[in-house]
């Protein structure tokens, strides 16, 4: 299969893939339902009276600003024509949503929220220290195994217990998203076999006749409307938790995205 040089360099060409300019022709309403809703959001976390001593409203401030960077992502690479690379970060948007509505919902999640820190950090932790890899190499030089003992009595002392992704769907109210949606995105995530046929292109006689280096912009609409409504709802607990007026806007907006899902 030969291949031009130009196209060696796929979506790091310094040149617009010719998908591009379709893409964002193609779907420009979409696009600009995506930005302002991104604008929106910001307006919303800017106008929070974030307290320094207030450790829940910190945490909700810091995922939500986490939600939005991950909503940011999807539309730049959505509009790159990276659809699978959209996918994943939609995925980890709907994650950070999770976590956010879960701490939102009561002081007590919030706590369960910090402590679950504490374990993931002790298995890093553990981890550096057992495999040499060059990513882990800084970690593992400013840590000790008096580090780890240390964090390992933290644990205990406080009684903390790892948080799976269902467990903060559920406290967030979105289970019905972890159920539903959640593993579609993860497909995409996972690499799964299913995922892959979209590249080549078959002829009648199975025979790969082409390669679709950005395969699947039909999905590309979807994808950026349930992206933008997920971080409506990460919108919500923001809204609520800090008392700002988001309730018009969030009508508005939400009947844009509802009557985009159903076109």
């Amino acid at each position: 299969m030969e291949v031009e040089d130009a196209s060696l360099d796929g979506f790091l060409s310094g040149k617009p893939l010719p998908a591009e300019a379709a893409i964002v022709r193609d779907y420009r309403d979409q696009f600009a339902l995506a930005r302002r809703v991104n604008r929106e959001c910001h307006r919303l976390i800017f106008g929070a009276d974030v307290r320094n001593r207030d450790g829940q409203a910190m945490s909700i401030a810091g995922l939500f600003l986490r939600s939005l960077q991950h909503y940011q992502a999807v539309v730049l690479v959505l509009e790159k024509g990276l659809v699978a690379s959209g996918k994943v970060s939609v995925r980890a948007e709907l994650e950070a949503v999770f976590a956010l509505r879960m701490v939102a919902a009561s002081e007590e999640n919030f706590r369960a929220f910090v402590h679950d820190d504490l374990i993931r950090r002790r298995r890093l932790m553990e981890n550096a220290k057992k495999y040499d890899y060059p990513i882990l190499a800084t970690l593992r030089e400013v840590i000790s195994d008096e580090d780890i003992e240390e964090i390992k009595q933290r644990i205990i002392s406080v009684g903390a217990t790892e948080l799976s992704t269902r467990k903060m769907s559920e406290e967030a109210g979105l289970h019905d998203l972890y159920v539903g949606v959640y593993p579609l995105l993860s497909r995409a995530a996972h690499s799964n076999v299913g995922e892959l046929d979209a590249y080549l292109i078959q002829g009648a006689d199975s025979e790969v006749r082409e390669i679709d280096y950005a395969p699947s912009r039909d999905e590309i609409p979807s994808l950026l409307l349930t992206a933008a409504d997920f971080i409506l709802l990460g919108a919500d607990a923001v809204a609520g938790r800090f008392e700002v007026d988001f309730g018009t806007m969030r009508t508005e907006l939400s009947a844009a995205i509802k009557a985009g899902l159903d076109e």
